[in-house]
């Protein structure tokens, strides 16, 4: 299996089905004896894992970070990136009476 950025997890909503979550659950756990394995046995295993799950798993991340998003996808930072400023903006405005609009990439959004 080859991968333009290394594997990493799909996110899953927080709506999902616990039978759907039960599975995830019991292939990250097979993931983890089979690391577990290869490490005791000094075995090198051929995972094309992403740079960012790499450094969480050597305990050098706790977390994702807006930033780490560029790394799996572009489009998808980029996204997040404009989300995150309408969402800030939003904030200001309602915390300032003299703003009364919000304007990205040139439209105005209506009540949020």
């Amino acid at each position: 299996m080859k991968t333009t950025y290394g594997l990493y997890p799909i996110p899953l909503a927080r709506n999902a089905k616990s039978g759907l979550v039960s599975k995830i659950k019991s292939k990250f756990k097979f993931m983890g004896k089979l690391l577990a394995k290869a490490l005791m046995d000094s075995r090198i295993l051929d995972l094309p894992l992403s740079p960012i799950i790499y450094s969480w798993l050597l305990g050098q991340q706790k977390n994702l970070t807006p930033s780490d998003l560029s790394t799996f996808d572009q489009s998808i930072a980029t996204s997040y990136t404009q989300l995150k400023s309408m969402s800030d903006r939003v904030k200001d405005v309602r915390n300032n009476a003299e703003l009364v609009s919000v304007h990205i990439s040139g439209c105005e959004l209506g009540s949020i």
